[in-house]
């Protein structure tokens, strides 16, 4: 089953008593309600979270076109799709779609289609809405009476358009052109695949069934009532001879993911509230105007989703009734997944549209959405309809073959923003947060990310590995003098930090290294956002729980007695450099500060139990990785090792002989070359 992540854009900023005071959000609402500053917030936030839907793992990324408007405030979705073609590079771009009617002359459709497909390497769905009454026939004056004809002819040029190689002209009733001749043209051919959002209309089942065309069941009644509406699609398949394949079909379902069935009602219950009873509160005047839909789809049972008798009906309902009626699939991962599974079999689709972030719902909690169902949810879904095959998804270029940003570009521009350079050091605006880097080298780029302990700036062994690779260490937030810490509020946002940060440093798929809280924050990463690294070394590791094996509890060890626990050989030269022996009582305290510092700086993630999902969601790393462990390692004992390696398909363990947790710094050249082999 494919999973697709749709974003509506909605208006987060509506008055309290909006549906008491406005009649409606769709068509006449007050644009005074609309704040500019306030947008440029939310575009971007919009934007951050459809690329983070990619980084994950989600097969596609939806967006789609509405007019004057607090639902959702996307009216050009083609502009939305231009900036995810170059800032995603694996997701579907899945626009549904050009209100084709609206379009004068639609060419143009067929002209900004082409050019997605051609920017994106062939990534592109093209979806034809015939649009809501609201957008059509009131926003943009389009007579209903017409509406579909329009609709139909418009079709008709823009896929003559894709296919004709040589210049034609097209006469038409509503469109007249002497001289069709499209530049640029698709990049996959015939033409990209083509979806057609609707809304129940039995006529749209034929003309689908017809063209050869995925129908996309767009309802906010949920699941339960869709799978009456896709039995009847199901049905007329079969009066027309049509197969029964699953990937025929798309249907979309609002969905709210969380530890516990209980925690998804504390998280999220006021943002559906806010999206049903705000943002689908439409005027009946505007909800369907006369002709908008045909005598033979209302005589079939056909439900308007919207106007007043479905507002009145949902003001009544409860968090409870959202759930047991299907309007939204909500609770713990294993709630979801029984609840998912059930809808999918019901519906019979394969293309699974999820709405994630609804209505009110902010960033940080549609990440968190987004995040929990691609790594616990969609693995135990994957696997539906896998005996079919998905004729109606993008074919496109192999990953090596497509054009890519031109990092150079990318970072001279971030350069020009704010990333100011002296010699090895750079400094990198991660949103709110600066980030010291150091850099040093040429070649591959290499990013290292420290750990906890014993950190002393440039270790040596960066020094051997930067003969190879141009390294990169930044200063993790809350170390030394750097700032930020309390800008991070979770695992999830530590990872999404460090993912900004290698954007903010224009590198695509750099390999990484990290040692302890750094190889565990590395190992996310490429847990959650499946597709931005290269290479990983995973140098002992934090994040796992053993019983029987746990380590030392190093948050609760005296400072005295650290050089024995960090260290295989504690009187070393180099365990005295890092925790040298004083008498000073200034000196200890600089050494105690800097102990305090630190370890709230990771405590924040791992305090109590390092444990934190990862080993649930190692399963998702594809990179080649290497575990390296000490075989005389307190903290991270070296049966952890083997253990994250089982849980991660292409991966291998290296034991680090005679050594401690510090073995990057007791035995530096062994492990610099003990990582260089690895690289290559």
């Amino acid at each position: 089953m494919k999973f697709c992540w749709f974003h509506l854009m909605p208006y987060r900023y509506l008055p309290e008593d909006f549906e008491e005071k406005y009649r409606s959000v769709w068509v006449d609402v007050p644009s005074k309600l609309f704040d500019p500053i306030k947008a440029n917030e939310l575009y971007n936030e919009y934007l951050d979270e459809l690329e983070f839907a990619d980084e994950v793992g989600f097969d596609g990324i939806c967006v789609n076109e509405h007019h004057n408007n607090a639902y959702g405030i996307m009216p050009s979705p083609n502009i939305t799709a231009a900036t995810l073609t170059r800032r995603t590079s694996n997701a579907a771009i899945i626009v549904l779609g050009n209100s084709l009617a609206l379009y004068n002359p639609p060419i143009r459709v067929a002209e900004e289609f082409a050019m997605l497909d051609c920017i994106s390497g062939g990534r592109l769905v093209a979806g034809f809405p015939v649009g809501t009454s609201m957008d059509t026939n009131y926003a943009y004056g389009v007579n209903p009476a017409t509406l579909r004809e329009k609709y139909y002819e418009a079709h008709d040029l823009v896929m003559k358009a894709w296919t004709e190689p040589e210049p034609f002209a097209f006469n038409g009733k509503h469109n007249q052109v002497r001289y069709v001749n499209i530049w640029p043209r698709p990049l996959q051919q015939p033409h990209p695949p083509v979806w057609i959002p609707g809304g129940g209309s039995v006529e749209t089942w034929e003309w689908t069934a017809e063209n050869n065309y995925v129908y996309c069941y767009l309802s906010y009644f949920g699941y339960k009532r869709g799978i009456d509406v896709m039995n009847g699609f199901w049905k007329k398949m079969e009066e027309l001879g049509v197969d029964d394949n699953p990937y025929r079909a798309g249907f979309l379902q609002l969905v709210c993911v969380a530890e516990t069935d209980e925690k998804a009602k504390e998280l999220y219950e006021e943002h559906v509230d806010y999206f049903y009873k705000k943002c689908l509160h439409v005027y009946e005047g505007f909800a369907e105007a006369p002709g908008y839909r045909t005598i033979r789809t209302i005589k079939s049972g056909a439900l308007a989703q919207v106007g007043a008798a479905a507002s009145r009906f949902r003001q009544r309902l409860t968090w409870e009734d959202y759930i047991e009626q299907g309007y939204i699939i909500a609770g713990s991962p294993e709630t979801v997944v029984e609840n998912l599974r059930k809808a999918a079999e019901g519906l019979r689709v394969g293309h699974l549209m999820t709405l994630l972030q609804i209505g009110s719902m902010p960033r940080d909690l549609t990440m968190k959405n987004t995040e929990m169902f691609a790594t616990e949810v969609a693995p135990h879904l994957q696997d539906m309809w896998d005996e079919y095959e998905d004729h109606w998804w993008p074919q496109a270029l192999p990953q090596d073959e497509r054009a890519a940003p031109d990092d150079t570009r990318v970072i001279a521009a971030d350069l020009r923003r704010g990333m100011t350079t002296t010699q090895g050091m750079l400094t990198v605006q991660v949103g709110p947060i600066s980030t010291s880097v150091q850099t040093a080298g040429s070649g591959d780029p290499l990013v290292y990310l420290h750990g906890a302990f014993g950190y002393k700036g440039w270790p040596s062994f960066l020094d051997t590995l930067a003969e190879q690779y141009t390294v990169y260490a930044p200063l993790h937030p809350g170390f030394l003098d750097a700032e930020g810490i309390n800008e991070i509020d979770d695992l999830l946002g530590l990872v999404l930090y460090h993912q900004d940060l290698l954007d903010a440093l224009g590198l695509d798929k750099p390999n990484i290294m990290g040692q302890y809280s750094g190889a565990m924050v590395a190992a996310e990463m490429s847990a959650i956002c499946t597709h931005t690294t290269g290479k990983l070394v995973l140098a002992a590791p934090a994040g796992l729980w053993l019983d029987d094996n746990p380590g030392v509890d190093y948050y609760t060890t005296p400072h005295i007695e650290s050089r024995s626990i960090l260290f295989a050989e504690p009187d070393s030269e180099i365990a005295r450099f890092v925790l040298p022996d004083t008498d000073s009582d200034e000196e200890l305290g600089l050494q105690i500060i800097e102990r305090v510092q630190s370890l709230s700086a990771v405590g924040k993630f791992l305090w109590p139990i390092p444990e934190k999902g990862l080993r649930r969601r190692a399963g998702r790393i594809r990179n080649e990785t290497l575990i390296v462990v000490g075989d005389n390692d307190k903290i991270v004992p070296s049966a952890h090792g083997d253990v994250l390696a089982s849980e991660i398909a292409n991966s291998s363990v290296h034991v680090m002989k005679d050594a401690g947790h510090l073995f990057i710094l007791e035995q530096p050249e062994e492990f610099a070359r003990v990582v260089s082999d690895f690289l290559g």
